[in-house]
């Protein structure tokens, strides 16, 4: 398994202490692998990418400077 693989294994698996993945810690939401982007899941159906925007922005206006 190469160095980038791994990496994405480490980073999107939770963890014991935190009971958290490592991305969903640092962006706020899980990741979404690129398999399920090529084969449906009930979680990449139901996301509206309008709407996906829509929270992302409110969350970069809601930061603290």
């Amino acid at each position: 398994m190469d160095t980038s693989r791994k990496l994405i294994a480490y980073r999107t698996t939770k963890q014991k202490p935190t009971g958290e993945s490592p991305f969903s810690l640092a962006y706020g939401t899980e990741a979404v692998i690129p398999t399920e982007i090529g084969l449906p899941t009930v979680r990449t159906l139901v996301v509206e990418s309008n709407d996906n925007e829509q929270q992302l922005a409110h969350n970069l206006d809601m930061l603290e400077e």
